[in-house]
């Protein structure tokens, strides 16, 4: 702020005074100060996305502060020290500002201005694809000499509207990424417009490494299936509560494990949602009850059993609860009558292996009607 007062001083006093020079030779900083922005800012480990300076540009303003002084000579008596007030009121206005009304920040996540870039023009933001790829996971992968991984391709970004916005994809994994999405049977399908997701994936550029951006409005058309091992596609549904996960599946690590799933919900029949868990024995001192909460609403409880085995539970999801909202949350939730619910303590490991969500047939729907009259 200091600096713009200065120079519309500077251009004042040009016009006003023709005996003015109107170059002197602490300008040759602004040039200098653009010259070491450029490399600056246009290197890649800037953390695209974020609210603060990095350390670089920080260090560049360091120009401005010797030009601002350097110019104050120009300013005769009391007005040399009132531009100095009024510069430095200026800086600790905002800093005041934003250090008392700070908001919850970090950097594996998406912050405000770019949420609102991939929701509403996808296609204007290309972050960095080591920065997409660590936001919309959670997670930093240090030591790697490849980041991201193209096996754990594509990383995706969901708006709250419950569509897919941008996709993360990689030349070698470009063809399948429906069932890299949507699972073996799943299909993923464009909610605007009449092109293809595979006309689009056709157009999409690649860098040098592999990397390039499919922007749109998806969603997964059921049958939807998930899978919680390294290879899976599980990571990019989970929003808390899971393990890293390993060759088999995901631990749930807390009390309530969460999946936001950006499924298709127009004309949806009743849906039946199958998982495939295993209890670790050691750690089953009390089998607990599980509970299935879909769209904020209980549609079932699991009675765990047979520790050490894989094993598997179903719930139904009613239509209506389906398209009450996109996306779609699913929850799994302790129910532990021996242990308070404000315990870190789990009751027993669980790791879960394997989702799917499948429409009822026209057959069974027609019975869980019938049923839902007769209660």
């Amino acid at each position: 702020m200091g600096v713009t007062i200065v120079l519309i001083y500077r251009l004042f006093q040009s016009v006003l005074r023709r005996n003015q020079p109107f170059w002197h030779l602490a300008d040759a900083l602004l040039p200098a100060f653009f010259l070491m922005l450029i490399p600056t800012l246009s290197q890649t480990n800037w953390n695209h996305g974020q609210e603060i300076f990095s350390r670089y540009a920080f260090w560049t303003t360091m120009v401005l502060i010797v030009w601002l002084v350097a110019n104050l000579e120009t300013f005769a008596g009391l007005t040399r020290f009132s531009v100095v007030a009024i510069a430095i009121g200026l800086q600790l206005l905002p800093n005041q500002i934003f250090f008392r009304h700070a908001r919850e920040g970090h950097y594996l996540k998406m912050k405000p201005q770019a949420t609102w870039l991939l929701t509403h023009l996808p296609g204007w933001y290309q972050p960095d694809p080591e920065i997409f790829a660590e936001r919309t996971r959670g997670y930093e992968r240090f030591g790697e000499t490849i980041a991201p991984n193209p096996i754990e391709a594509p990383f995706i970004f969901v708006d709250k509207a419950g569509k897919i916005r941008k996709l993360l994809i990689h030349r070698s994994q470009a063809a399948q990424t429906d069932p890299r999405l949507c699972g073996s049977n799943g299909k993923l399908t464009h909610m605007v417009g009449a092109m293809s997701v595979s006309s689009l994936l056709a157009k999409v550029t690649f860098n040098a490494q592999g990397w390039g951006y499919l922007n749109g409005s998806f969603q997964c058309a059921l049958p939807l299936s998930l899978r919680f091992s390294q290879d899976g596609n599980a990571r990019n549904y989970a929003v808390q509560g899971w393990s890293k996960p390993d060759a088999e599946g995901s631990l749930m690590k807390t009390r309530g494990s969460s999946l936001l799933l950006p499924i298709t919900s127009q004309n949806l029949k009743d849906a039946r949602l199958r998982i495939q868990l295993r209890v670790d024995a050691a750690s089953a001192k009390e089998l607990p009850k599980m509970e299935v909460i879909a769209n904020d609403r209980s549609v079932s409880q699991w009675q765990l059993a047979t520790p050490g085995q894989i094993s598997e539970y179903e719930a139904m999801i009613p239509k209506k609860l389906l398209s009450s909202r996109s996306p779609l949350t699913i929850e799994f939730r302790w129910i532990t009558p021996s242990q308070s619910e404000q315990s870190a303590e789990l009751p027993v490991q669980v790791k879960i292996m394997q989702l799917e969500i499948t429409e009822v047939s026209p057959l069974k729907q027609k019975k869980s009607e019938i049923a839902d009259e007769l209660f």
